[in-house]
Order: structure tokens, then sequence, then C-alpha cells
């Protein structure tokens, strides 16, 4: 099934493909829903922190797939000549 680009849905979908958790913050979205609905015995605290959850776990992006550029160097003791190794407190 495929959604059409220029409609809502298909706006939604594209942006909760660059989220780290889609699923958590579609469930907690749904719950600062149902909890606008359903009356509480202290009015707007629990609405305030369900929506702050919910724009803190929207914020959170995917983090782009690291790179290893081959500039990092791994010096292996071991594989040191024994003339080396022995001036790094090598036996």
């Amino acid at each position: 099934m495929s959604v059409p680009k220029n409609t809502a849905l298909g706006w939604l979908t594209r942006y909760a493909a660059t989220l780290r958790f889609p699923n958590l913050v579609a469930l907690i979205a749904g719950l600062f829903v149902l909890d606008l609905l359903v009356p509480d015995l202290i009015p707007f605290a629990d609405e305030i922190f369900l929506g702050l959850l919910t724009m803190l776990l929207a914020s959170l992006r995917r983090r782009p797939p690291r790179e290893s550029s081959g500039g990092g160097r791994v010096i292996d003791i071991e594989a040191l000549p024994e003339s080396e190794s022995d001036e790094h407190g090598g036996s």
C-alpha cells in the first residue's frame, strides 16, 4: 500500500521514518490525546507533562551512520618487533 506524498498521512509517515523511536512517539501522542479527553484531579498537569514528553521524543532524530575514515591509528603491542617491545615494557 502506497501513501501519496502530498497528503497529511504521507507527510506524517515520512517524518516518522526519520525518528529514532517512532512507535514510542505514537504511543505517547495517543496517551496525550486520550488524556485530554478524560477529566482528572489536577487540571493540565499531566497534559503538560505528556505534551512535553511527546515533543522531546519527536525531536530525537536517527543518528546518521558512522563512516570510518581510516584515519585513526591503532597500535598493536604484540605486533611490534622485539626491540621496540622491550622499550615499551614488553618481555
